[in-house]
């Protein structure tokens, strides 16, 4: 009787220390310092050719050379925004903010019913699960690079989370006109265009019609480079040569193996022209394999429609694919990651008994290396990486930058596809079917 009593009392001891910790981190990370400084060098950059659109009164057509320029929706978004405060910095900054707060409430809303409707309905402890979700997102970094930055990963984390609760209710026209306006900001999403071709075709023509539907109103609205010419443009400025391939925060494979064939001389990996040939090569066999073994694993259930539990699980295997394939990739950009995250964990908390040692271990090292719990600059410290960068002969590299030139983020992408993988659900799994209703 003690025992167990000291037991709950060490529980709930426990579970004071984790909600004081989350209040504390969240008021520093997710309050005080992003209104502490406006920090939108990136959005400003994205929006240069708007504001010289609205300084001339729409006179001429947006125009960029920016390889790597924001779409249509972004700017349907930020049109009224710089309306309203002009080229006032701070209350932009702001307004975003709040943008980004809304954005963030709405995306765990929408992963709260999706998962406590198909997973933790199976459970009776729902309570602790959404806790548990909460620590989860409230205490992960990337999100606060985000939040600070004020960058659109979070707009797109909210309309992934709402295109897979749309989908699991059977809304396929919501489903379409989500993932294209994400498609719309940054090309990301765009890998479930791929997934919508090998798993149901249907929602593919609504989400190819709601993307046409949006870049005619940027057409209209915006000219050719924010409308109809939008991917000539993105490729023309582009091709042959990935933005930031050489970078050394890229953390995607591509550079990763680009990495591999050159020496990093300032901030930028210098490779010969044959090395960087071989290192194409490469990449696209790895690109090819990768796509092949997702493809596989979606594609192993046959029939339709499939049970809701399959896709939710799908989904989180494609939102990690979507960082794993992409050219370009930073650790603030797991972000997107949270639903994958929170889909593991549900299902780890569900059955833990049943649940394989190597599965915990992916799980944990995944939330290691992608930030989660545990912040950045302590996580630094633990890996030595001051002293690895000195090491290595990259000692004007910060701590962070060290992290990402060396990839720990894409293993950590790896170790979280691993883990979804040991938790999937078979194609005979039974559970309501509503997914392609």
């Amino acid at each position: 009787m003690g025992t167990a009593r000291w037991s709950h009392r060490a529980i709930v001891a426990a579970a004071a220390a984790a909600i004081l910790y989350t209040l504390v981190h969240f008021a520093e990370s997710g309050v005080r310092y992003p209104l502490s400084n406006p920090n939108i060098g990136q959005i400003e950059l994205e929006i240069a050719p708007l504001r010289t659109y609205l300084e001339q009164g729409g006179a001429a057509p947006v125009h960029t050379d920016n390889p790597r320029q924001y779409g249509p929706v972004f700017f349907f978004v930020m049109h009224p925004l710089m309306r309203l405060f002009g080229d006032d910095i701070e209350p932009l900054a702001r307004a975003l903010y709040v943008l980004q707060l809304i954005c963030l409430a709405l995306s765990f809303a929408f992963t709260w019913r999706v998962l406590s409707q198909w997973i933790a309905g199976h459970s009776s402890s729902a309570r602790l699960q959404f806790m548990a979700l909460a620590f989860l997102w409230l205490n992960f970094s990337p999100m606060y690079t985000i939040l600070a930055g004020k960058n659109v990963e979070m707009w797109e984390l909210c309309l992934l989370t709402g295109a897979l609760y749309a989908y699991v209710t059977g809304r396929r026209w919501t489903t379409g006109i989500a993932v294209a306006a994400g498609a719309m900001i940054k090309l990301l999403p765009f890998v479930f265009f791929y997934y919508f071709l090998i798993r149901d075709r249907r929602t593919l023509v609504y989400t190819a019609l709601a993307l046409v539907g949006f870049l005619s109103i940027g057409h209209l609205l915006y000219g050719p480079q924010m409308g109809l010419l939008y991917f000539p443009h993105i490729a023309d400025a582009s091709v042959g040569n990935t933005w930031a391939m050489t970078f050394h925060e890229n953390t995607s494979m591509k550079a990763m193996i680009v990495k591999l064939f050159g020496p990093l001389q300032g901030y930028f990996v210098v490779v010969t022209p044959e090395r960087l040939w071989v290192a194409q090569v490469l990449n696209w066999c790895a690109l090819l394999a990768v796509v092949a073994w997702f493809t596989w694993a979606i594609v192993r259930a046959h029939g339709q429609p499939i049970p809701a539990r399959r896709v939710i699980w799908e989904w989180s295997l494609m939102t990690v694919m979507m960082l794993i394939v992409s050219p370009v990739a930073a650790f603030e950009w797991s972000t997107l990651l949270l639903g994958p995250f929170s889909y593991a964990l549900f299902r780890l908390f569900t059955n833990p008994r049943n649940i394989q040692t190597r599965t915990w271990i992916c799980f944990a090292a995944a939330n290691v290396l992608l930030g989660s719990v545990v912040p950045r600059t302590v996580l630094n410290r633990l890996l030595f990486m001051d002293a690895f960068n000195r090491m290595m002969g990259h000692g004007h590299l910060t701590a962070s930058e060290g992290f990402q030139f060396y990839g720990l983020p894409l293993l950590g992408f790896f170790l979280l596809a691993a883990t979804i993988w040991q938790l999937r659900e078979e194609p005979a799994s039974p559970a309501p079917v509503t997914a392609a209703a």
